[in-house]
């Protein structure tokens, strides 16, 4: 067994300034999660949360490092704790870990948690419990910052013909384009160093390459960006936690297998009534095989639901390629 703990590693922001070195501890002992746990960890009220795996909340999917750094209250020595689950699988110390993901009074920060939730709900019996997703909040914050549905129906552009979005733009009203970490922080002018690929696979080997630990801990860095820079231009509002609790359990109802096979759930959209909920949600769509309000629904009776009939249109716009590219 092996540790980098007393290996603090500098990860570098570039944010218009010099910012603060910032590191990463790896916990892969009892003793050094337990330590965590009783020093960085005790108290915490906002803890900014990432998971890194192979196949990460898949069916056949292993979750690897759970990347936590404690935000609130502020640190004057912050540091990244990088859980390695494989090695302290049905540990005392990664039980009591848990529970504070678990928690109520603990506020998780995450940028996209749907696959988080599936990896601690399916391979952990772990119910992750008041979240704040920032992908929601870069949703949000189009309409403060001034986007018009012109905008909006632009960012479907490149998924979408854009003819077919022009042409029935009533069908893509309440269509929204997901946004990445990289494009939400171009989106809102924060500067950050790309953080490059990485080997998924890799993550199952032991011990850990130092580039996997530092790409994991750059995550964190990332979201705690995204998060200060939330709170101080009024994106994050008091609804967030409820709209939040509804996308990351977007899957709990069954555990996503390859994408290939959840073309109507894998896809960079945001689905309907995450945000605003409809009444009464007794209609299901043929998709997604979600239930949800008649308002999200084509008139004349369409069993798909919007972002359903958005997944089918960019089937269609690749078959089209397809068979423009002479493959057919």
């Amino acid at each position: 067994m092996y540790s980098f703990s007393s290996n603090l590693q500098s990860l570098r922001l570039q944010t218009g300034g010099t910012p603060p070195s910032k590191s990463w501890s790896l916990c892969d002992t009892e003793k050094l999660l337990d330590e965590a746990l009783a020093t960085t960890l005790s108290g915490c009220q906002v803890l900014a949360l990432d998971c890194e795996g192979d196949k990460l909340g898949q069916q056949g999917g292993t979750l690897s490092i759970i990347s936590v750094r404690a935000l609130l209250p502020p640190s004057s020595s912050p540091t990244t704790l990088l859980i390695d689950v494989i090695t302290l699988t049905r540990s005392e110390s990664l039980k009591r870990f848990f529970a504070l993901i678990e928690c109520e009074s603990v506020q998780k920060i995450v940028y996209d948690g749907r696959m988080d939730f599936c990896a601690f709900f399916y391979e952990c019996g772990v119910r992750m419990r008041n979240v704040l997703d920032l992908q929601l909040a870069d949703i949000l914050s189009r309409s403060a910052r001034g986007q018009s549905i012109q905008t909006q129906n632009r960012r479907l552009h490149g998924y979408l013909d854009p003819s077919q979005v022009i042409r029935e733009r009533s069908m893509y009203a309440q269509v929204h384009m997901l946004g990445g970490m990289a494009s939400c922080l171009k989106d809102h002018a924060l500067n950050a160093t790309p953080k490059g690929s990485i080997d998924h696979q890799a993550w199952l080997r032991r011990p850990i390459h130092g580039k996997h630990l530092s790409y994991a801990a750059y995550d964190i860095e990332l979201i705690e960006l995204i998060y200060n820079a939330f709170q101080q231009r009024g994106y994050i509002q008091s609804s967030l936690s409820e709209q939040s609790e509804r996308y990351i359990t977007l899957w709990s109802d069954m555990q996503p297998q390859a994408s290939e096979n959840n073309l109507y759930r894998s896809h960079p959209l945001l689905p309907l009534e995450i945000l605003v909920q409809g009444y009464p949600q007794d209609k299901e769509c043929n998709g997604c095989k979600r239930k949800l309000s008649r308002g999200s629904f084509p008139p004349l009776g369409s069993r798909y639901c919007f972002v359903c009939h958005a997944v089918q249109a960019n089937m269609t716009k690749k078959r089209r390629g397809r068979w423009n590219g002479g493959r057919y």
